[in-house]
């Protein structure tokens, strides 16, 4: 964990936010600034910063993540008319906290 990480402290629950899933490696809360009716971020426990930090060995992370996804996607009908995954990995990308997290955007043609 990291002591100044927004995810890190609601995770730990130090900010308290509506968790809607999580499972045993993440969670998923609304973003707070939504671009599409659906819009979730999918967050990690642990504190990595970005994809590249994430070891061979530590996929299952991953895996926990996706499988988040799939139960948004099933939760909100979202299977037939698509949903975007997006990872943003540094400033350039527009990664604006340092803690990985995947975007679940939904609900309208993007």
């Amino acid at each position: 964990m990291s002591k100044n990480c927004v995810f890190c402290k609601i995770y730990t629950k130090e900010i308290h936010t509506n968790i809607i899933l999580s499972n045993n490696l993440a969670f998923a809360i609304k973003d707070i600034s939504p671009k599409a009716p659906h819009h979730y971020l999918i967050i990690p426990n642990e504190h990595v910063e970005s994809v590249h930090e994430i070891s061979d060995g530590e996929s299952t992370m991953y895996v926990a993540m996706l499988d988040l996804v799939k139960q948004l996607v099933y939760k909100h009908q979202l299977e037939n008319s698509g949903y975007r995954l997006v990872i943003n990995s540094g400033p350039d990308a527009g990664q604006e906290v340092d803690h990985l997290h995947m975007h679940l955007l939904a609900g309208t043609r993007l």
